[in-house]
């Protein structure tokens, strides 16, 4: 078994989270979402299709000899190394 873990990809659920967040702290959607977007090293949220791919590629014949392993599609945001 292998795992898909996303990061901050952009979904209605992200976009709730970013609009629950900008309300909380008093802040408008676009510099919430820059906020976040300055903790991730690539600089912006992924997008389905580039979940989607990842997923894709472990479903794959390229992907037939992996197994137990743990795929982060979060553009780099997480800090530690496995």
């Amino acid at each position: 078994m292998n795992n898909l873990v996303p990061g901050r990809i952009i979904t209605d659920r992200v976009r709730s989270l970013d609009a629950i967040g900008a309300k909380s702290a008093g802040r408008s959607m676009a510099v919430q979402q820059a906020m976040q977007e300055q903790q991730i090293p690539w600089g912006r949220y992924g997008t389905i299709e580039e979940f989607g791919r990842a997923g894709a590629f472990l479903l794959s014949e390229a992907a037939s000899y992996i197994t137990g392993e743990t795929l982060i599609v979060d553009g780099g945001a997480m800090k530690t190394v496995w």
